[in-house]
């Protein structure tokens, strides 16, 4: 087995007063209110991730990872405190490569890996969304795989087809996926995002 690194200081878990934890930008990218407020709007202790900080003087915190949920948090009249993952003094410089670092090695769920987690979950737009899906006949691939290599009435094309739904409704991406089904039911690669994405600009 390959030699792994020293894994540090264990951190302390607790709550923390929202008033104690400080945000240095020195380090700390700009803040995306849409983010922050998308975070507000969604609110709920189940997902609501541990900010990672430190102790600074005055008794506050630094907050290394986590200003957006901090934020979010501000602005939620019920709250006043949120779990942290405690770790020990660090310098300034200290913090800010534990921040690059902690961001580096971040993994974005896909597109196609939220559909089907949210379709599980039996979230409403999704559930309308597979519906749709179904009355047209294509199907939503579990994995992602190139344009060309795309089976028969299936995409992966999935983020334009529910930002459609969100921005015009169904008919008119309903009717796109309907018309590539009718025009080519046996042909592979059909259903990319650009020939759905130029099928349904037609129809509009």
């Amino acid at each position: 087995m390959t030699d792994l690194p020293d894994y540090g200081p264990i951190p302390e878990l607790k709550w923390i007063p929202l008033n104690l934890l400080v945000i240095d930008h020195n380090y700390q990218r700009d803040l995306d209110a849409k983010h922050a407020q998308n975070i507000l709007e969604d609110f709920n202790w189940q997902h609501f991730q541990v900010v990672t900080v430190c102790p600074i003087e005055n008794d506050l915190y630094a907050v290394i990872d986590g200003q957006h949920r901090v934020k979010a948090a501000r602005n939620h009249p019920m709250v006043t405190e949120v779990p942290c993952a405690v770790l020990p003094p660090m310098t300034t410089e200290e913090q800010a490569l534990g921040f690059a670092r902690m961001n580096r090695v971040i993994k974005r769920i896909s597109a196609l890996a939220l559909y089907w987690a949210e379709l599980a979950g039996q979230v409403p737009e999704y559930v309308a969304v597979d519906a749709m899906m179904k009355r047209v006949g294509v199907k939503i691939m579990p994995y992602s795989v190139t344009a060309v290599r795309l089976p028969k009435l299936s995409t992966t094309a999935i983020s334009k087809i529910m930002n459609s739904v969100k921005k015009y409704g169904e008919a008119s991406i309903e009717t796109a996926l309907l018309a590539l089904a009718d025009a080519w039911p046996e042909e592979e690669g059909v259903f990319s995002y650009q020939m759905i994405n130029a099928t349904e600009h037609l129809i509009r």
